[in-house]
């Protein structure tokens, strides 16, 4: 076994054998050495699966496999690699995704330089094989953070906006610490775990370059989650409350939560949806916006209320439509005009 690892990269799998190596080359090529890459694969259905991990630990000595005889999701993979973990610090990736040579060395660093818990980076997410930056309004926080040495009470956006595990470096004590976990949930498992470790961490530190590639399947794809187990969104949210209130900061953040849920609600997680589906959760969406302080509504809370299912996907409809036959935008470095989907002026891809 190799010296004693600075930092630890975990990351879970099941039956991703065809990415898999994409994956573990951009591990292994890391610029910094001092790494051991702990791969726990959930009881994978597939030979080749596990063919790919035996592999890897034995060409590389950073590579640890574990290989669980039930398959308990996501979450339950990745705390069984805290447990194991040896290094000072963690990361966690996801096995369908890949990331850059530098991607270690430049959030081990910033949080060195400010003696931060927690260092969170911007990602590209990449779809149809196309790269799109992560443009959330998170990393205008950034800009707050001056990239260093502030909490969460002063950026409670980051409670949020940057509720996934990846992309991100902690400290490996203020997981094992706290006792913070990830659920037995499967869909948004990380929702409650990336806040609960926001509120806990003294110091964040910001990265506003992409370090992360982040894979997305395509709605209705065979890759989209196709079973009831898309309804466990639901599950996550009142684990993250409970936490919010667990804390006592809930008052304080409430309103931050309404908005969180009317936006990735009818946003990400009702696009990705499948279709015959799409109704219910829909409605499950609206009984919870209902129950909502009504100063506590944004836009598109507001819409929610106002279309029944069938009125709201017409409207996601059409607003696609729109898009795909003319779209403009005059944001900074993203200024140009589209028409029945032609470029007439500028790039909408910078």
């Amino acid at each position: 076994m190799p010296a004693t690892p600075i930092l630890s990269i975990i990351v879970p799998v099941y039956n991703s054998s065809e990415k898999l190596n994409r994956c573990f080359e951009s591990l292994a090529a890391q610029s910094l050495k001092e790494i051991e890459v702990i791969l726990i694969d959930d009881c994978s259905s597939d030979t080749r699966t596990r063919e790919i991990l035996t592999e890897w630990a034995a060409k590389d000595e950073r590579f640890r496999t574990v290989f669980k005889e039930v398959n308990e999701g996501q979450g339950t993979a990745r705390n069984l690699g805290v447990a194991m973990a040896r290094g000072e610090h963690l990361c966690f990736v996801d096995a369908d995704d890949w990331v850059t040579a530098d991607m270690c060395e430049k959030l081990l660093g910033a949080a060195q330089a400010s003696n931060a818990d927690l260092v969170y980076a911007q990602l590209t997410f990449i779809q149809n094989g196309k790269a799109s930056p992560c443009l959330r309004s998170i990393f205008r926080v950034a800009q707050k953070l001056n990239q260093a040495t502030e909490n969460v009470e002063k950026l409670p956006e980051l409670l949020f906006c940057h509720n996934y595990p990846v992309a991100k470096l902690y400290k490996k004590s203020l997981i094992t610490e706290n006792g913070v976990s990830f659920t037995g949930v499967r869909m948004s498992e990380d929702v409650a775990f990336s806040a609960e470790l926001f509120i806990l961490a003294d110091r964040i530190a910001a990265i506003e370059t992409s370090v992360y590639y982040y894979e997305l399947s395509n709605p209705g794809s065979t890759n989209t989650i196709q079973t009831r187990r898309k309804f466990e969104y639901f599950q996550s949210l009142d684990e993250l409350e409970a936490m919010l209130r667990k804390y006592e900061v809930w008052e304080k953040y409430e309103k931050a939560f309404c908005h969180y849920v009317q936006n990735s609600g009818c946003g990400f997680h009702y696009k990705h949806t499948p279709q015959p589906m799409k109704k219910e959760f829909y409605t499950r969406l609206r009984e919870r916006i209902v129950k909502m302080p009504k100063e506590m509504l944004n836009r598109q809370g507001k819409r929610i209320l106002r279309l029944s299912a069938a009125a709201f996907q017409r409207h996601e409809l059409l607003k696609r439509l729109r898009k795909a036959l003319f779209s403009f935008s005059i944001k900074k470095n993203r200024k140009y005009l589209r028409l029945f989907g032609v470029r007439l002026i500028g790039d909408a891809r910078r």
